[in-house]
């Protein structure tokens, strides 16, 4: 899901480690051969897995598999790792990058949203003994490209900022980068790229963004408020606030409190187990027709495997759990719920600019995406804002007045707050941090409360804005940075 979830996903780490082991990024050292008789019969298997694949047809291409494979790998195994795919959409393309002489084949996978390297190696009989996915290399200019922006440079801010900005539009896909800071109560905002691609119009402070699971921070003060409001109480059993029964949703007893589905120890998955039996299932809209039906029946199958509130496991189906919660004690939709808490000071539409002042949203491989439509789950990542509205909202985090918001920063367990990350620093005081994505939208917030410091970073691509947040952070952490 998603694309707007975050990435701590341990459980994958086992089966990563097995599946995709052989995917080493030393193509280019690998040579290119003639397609001998061999080769043409894997690369007719790998079109059989691909269309296997494409129909969601696991237990057909597990069938492929070699005992060899099999032996590590088991069905449910694969049948999950196929299915963390899916969000990356149908396989439209492969093309073959290189043939090694121990058998192993490699293609570039062109996913609808990615593109990926598939490495298979197969028997003589037409079973595959090596199957495995991993990422690209992200493609990258030799030079600094000449990037549109409203960047003065004039101050030290700036000249780091453009130097930041720059070095993510190496890539050539990266399209639109918002970037605004609040700094001892002043703003300081920045816009380079384009809306649209080939429109040449600069992004601007009312330019709207998805910012993705930054929903979840808003979900937990609209949370918050309704706690300050006693209409429930953090310790609540969330069966309390649910239709209908759900007896076996407790482990050996001890039920999921409200708390556990704002700080992620609800150990809820991160997609409700039948998510893909909504029908049509669009890849590129893959909750338009997840039902109600459907949710609370995966609710009712779901067995909590331990003591909830102990270990984090993100969850975006606790966050949709949490907004369907908010929606029944306030007895009004979630978008209503937003419309109608106009005293908070966060961003309150769900989708709702207009095409003339929304980016155009973009996949990691820069294919335009339509706009995310998150149904039942846009109390997980629904919101989009523009960085005006990010900055009063980092603002309102930074100063910790409002009673709702400062509740969301009180410890729950271990650097969780309620849904927001904390980190205690070596020198004091906290960074308080959560970052978001849609399939073409990506954004972080980053907050320095005692050094009353925050900043806001808004993309339309899907992409890595790691080396962004972290080179803006060291430089905004450090106690003599300013906006001077």
């Amino acid at each position: 899901m998603t694309h707007f979830a975050q990435n701590h996903r341990s459980r994958w780490k086992t089966i990563t480690r097995l599946v995709v082991i052989f995917c080493l990024p030393v193509l280019s050292a690998l040579p290119v051969i003639a397609q001998t008789g061999r080769l043409k019969a894997l690369i007719q298997v790998k079109d059989t897995l691909v269309a296997r694949y494409n129909r969601g047809d696991f237990d057909a291409f597990y069938e492929l598999a070699d005992t060899s494979f099999s032996h590590y790998i088991s069905r449910p195994q694969l049948t999950e790792f196929l299915r963390s795919q899916k969000n990356n959409g149908k396989i439209v393309a492969t093309t073959l990058l290189a043939d090694s002489s121990n058998g192993r084949t490699y293609f570039r996978v062109s996913f609808d949203l990615r593109d990926m390297t598939m490495v298979l190696r197969t028997t003589s009989d037409g079973k595959f003994t090596t199957f495995g996915l991993s990422n690209l290399p992200a493609p990258r200019l030799p030079y600094l490209p000449v990037i549109p922006c409203n960047n003065p440079l004039k101050t030290p801010l700036d000249r780091i900022v453009d130097s930041v900005a720059r070095e993510y539009f190496r890539n050539p896909n990266h399209t639109a980068l918002s970037i605004g800071f609040r700094i001892g109560g002043k703003s300081y905002r920045y816009h380079y790229g384009e809306l649209k691609k080939g429109s040449g119009k600069l992004p601007d402070d009312a330019t709207g963004y998805e910012i993705g699971s930054i929903t979840k921070t808003i979900t937990a003060t609209l949370l918050a408020r309704a706690v300050l409001e006693k209409r429930l109480a953090l310790n609540d059993d969330i069966r309390k606030y649910l239709p209908g029964d759900y007896p076996d949703l407790a482990w050996h007893g001890s039920a999921i409190k409200i708390q556990d589905l704002a700080n992620h120890t609800s150990g809820l998955p991160t997609l409700p187990g039948n998510f893909e039996r909504q029908s049509p299932f669009i890849h590129m809209q893959s909750y338009a027709h997840y039902t109600e039906t459907l949710f609370w029946q995966a609710l009712k199958q779901f067995r909590p495997d331990t003591l909830p509130g102990t270990r984090f496991s993100y969850s975006n189906m606790g966050f949709a759990v949490l907004g369907s919660i908010l929606e029944r004690i306030y007895g009004k939709p979630y978008r209503s719920i937003l419309k109608t808490a106009l005293n908070l000071p966060m961003p309150h539409t769900l989708n709702g600019f207009s095409s003339g002042r929304r980016a155009s949203g973009y996949s990691e491989n820069g294919r335009e995406v339509p706009a995310s439509a998150l149904g039942l789950f846009d109390a997980a990542g629904g919101i989009c804002s523009s960085l005006q509205e990010m900055l009063h909202y980092v603002d309102a985090q930074l100063t910790e007045t409002d009673p709702a918001i400062r509740l969301t920063h009180v410890p729950t367990t271990n650097t969780v707050r309620l849904s927001w990350g904390v980190l205690t620093l070596p020198s004091g005081g906290r960074m308080i941090q959560h970052s978001g994505s849609t399939g073409g939208f990506t954004s972080n917030v980053t907050l320095y409360p005692e050094k009353q410091k925050g900043m806001v970073i808004l993309t339309n691509t899907k992409s890595n804005v790691g080396p962004v947040v972290i080179a803006l952070s060291k430089w905004l952490s450090d106690e003599s940075s300013t906006g001077k």
